[in-house]
């Protein structure tokens, strides 16, 4: 009998591409839930799968153990976040979990200055008055060259803003308690060590890390309270890794440049989420790394890891 297969990351879902493909190939029962999916909707699902496909879902030990006592036998995370899921808890109960590392890098990047770019052009404004209005009213941008652009986080995602940065002509700064050599011996980027201070010599930074507890708020409110006012901050990973209530006062009185972020601490966005109508923020839906490209790289990986884990067989011409 087929395994039973539960896919709730909407990109997977919503980009056809090789990974949807792929896996039709395979002996399997597929189910889809749009997510990213709460506590208590997996608590209501998760007993009828053997394995997910999952995004940004709540996998907090009460579901992974509640599927565990059911069928649940592996997770594969479609991306590379698993802030979402209890490893420990996933370890502890022998569920193997896999994410996809190394696939989205580029896609964010690219995503990091389209979107800075933007805000400071003011192209999201303008096209609303041109194309939505009918106006023609100019408005003045900013430019970014000769800038001072710090990337807090220097993964795979970090160091590719960080090639890019140097081709638009910004001063770029890293900070990271592990960065790649290379930037540094290739001059592409300088390190500061004493965050608050330097903090507020920056133009842009851009947030890169990993959400954990020690990363959570760390822009935190004595951090914002250091910005130069016209600071820009770009966030392409983790809405928690800033105190949205101090980000928040500080954009209500003009005392940090703006906000553009990819992320937010609750998705999807509640209507009245309380960034949603501030006039220095440009929010997008969580598609930095949501290219035909990347989709289909990251989809490839969350199906091979999940055939490679549960050693699932191509489906044969009697059962096609």
């Amino acid at each position: 009998m087929p395994l039973n297969i539960l896919i709730t990351s909407t990109s997977f879902m919503d980009t056809p591409g090789i990974h949807q493909e792929t896996l039709a190939q395979y002996d399997l029962q597929l189910n889809y839930l749009r997510g990213p999916l709460d506590e208590a909707t997996m608590l209501n699902h998760i007993e009828a799968y053997d394995a997910l496909i999952c995004g940004d879902d709540a996998l907090t030990e009460q579901v992974l153990r509640k599927g565990k006592n059911a069928k649940l036998k592996f997770v594969s995370k479609y991306g590379v976040g698993l802030d979402k899921i209890d490893l420990s808890a996933a370890q502890k109960l022998g569920i193997p979990v896999t994410n996809c590392p190394g696939v989205n890098q580029v896609s964010v990047a690219e995503h990091f200055f389209a979107a800075l770019l933007c805000y400071l052009r003011n192209i999201h404004l303008q096209f609303n008055e041109v194309q939505g209005k009918g106006l023609w009213t100019r408005m003045t941008g900013y430019e970014m060259y000769g800038k001072k652009l710090l990337i807090m986080g220097l993964g795979r995602i970090g160091s590719e803003i960080a090639k890019r940065a140097k081709a638009f002509g910004l001063q770029v700064y890293g900070y990271d308690q592990h960065p790649p050599a290379s930037l540094i011996e290739e001059g592409i980027i300088e390190m500061i060590d004493d965050l608050p201070t330097q903090f507020s010599q920056m133009d842009f930074v851009s947030l890169n890390l990993p959400l954990l507890p020690d990363t959570k708020h760390i822009l935190s409110a004595e951090l914002i309270q250091q910005a130069k006012k016209e600071l820009v901050l770009v966030n392409t990973a983790r809405g928690e890794l800033v105190d949205q209530d101090a980000m928040i006062q500080a954009l209500q009185n003009k005392t940090i440049g703006g906000y553009v972020t990819d992320v937010l601490d609750i998705e999807p966005m509640p209507s009245d989420h309380l960034l949603r109508h501030l006039s220095n923020v440009l929010i997008t839906p969580h598609i930095g790394s949501r290219t035909f490209d990347s989709v289909q790289r990251q989809g490839m990986m969350a199906v091979q890891n999940l055939v490679d884990g549960l050693n699932i067989p191509l489906k044969t011409s009697n059962n096609s």
